[in-house]
């Protein structure tokens, strides 16, 4: 089997390998991959050329002894300096229970707050992708700045309820616009200082939660969308 630690892809099945003296073929028919490569003298790698599509690129295969660290520097290690709390987010209008969580700065506050609004696709709270947790990391930092955050998982997606693949942009605005009530209510939240960062179409969907209400205080664009979505697709 074939597993791709970066992309999270495990036990991929490897339909036929061939050893012929040096001459190693490894081929991945339902990734229509192949790899070509030659045994080095001792057997401990194996230099080559993997090609999959229109692609075609040096690989090296080498035999470790574990599997490698694929620790994330960046990422916070507990404990940590501020509170963390479970939060359940009530999107009445739709029938929507999103499943997040909330980061508070030490002290009573009331603090300013932030919500994160993920990209495209279904995303957890951490917006996890390839190994990396974007939001997990810059909840940390904002949160240790003194600004406490909301991040959530997409309707359908991890723990929330709701279906994704049906659901529309302005669906996710209304869900997002839900996550600014759920601070609203919080005791040790400033009503005053609640904001909204997107990244990439949540650069897109915080807007239009400003169409929804008159009471976000700031947005932030991460990687917004800058083109009509044709273009971008």
């Amino acid at each position: 089997t074939l597993s791709s630690l970066d992309q999270n892809a495990y036990d991929i099945p490897v339909s036929r390998v061939n050893l012929d003296g040096e001459s190693l073929i490894i081929e991945i028919a339902s990734a229509s991959a192949r790899f070509t490569g030659t045994l080095s003298e001792d057997g401990s790698e194996v230099v080559g050329n993997w090609i999959q599509g229109q692609i075609n690129y040096p690989l090296i295969l080498k035999r470790l002894e574990g599997e490698p660290d694929l620790s994330r520097p960046q990422e916070p290690i507990k404990p940590y300096p501020y509170l963390e709390e479970a939060a359940i987010i009530e999107n009445a209008a739709d029938d929507v229970q999103l499943s997040g969580t909330i980061t508070l700065p030490e002290g009573d506050g009331p603090h300013p707050a932030v919500v994160l609004i993920s990209g495209s696709g279904p995303q957890d709270r951490d917006e996890s992708i390839m190994g990396h947790r974007p939001f997990y990391v810059i909840a940390d930092r904002l949160t240790r700045a003194g600004i406490a955050v909301l991040r959530y998982d997409d309707r359908g997606t991890a723990k929330s309820t709701g279906k994704f693949g049906t659901a529309t942009t302005e669906d996710f605005a209304r869900d997002a616009s839900a996550a600014v009530d759920f601070l609203k209510q919080h005791p040790r939240i400033n009503a005053s200082q609640i904001g909204l960062a997107g990244h990439s179409e949540g650069g897109l969907i915080a807007p239009m939660v400003c169409g929804l209400r008159d009471d976000v205080a700031f947005v932030a664009l991460l990687a917004a969308t800058g083109v009509d979505g044709l273009t971008i697709i």
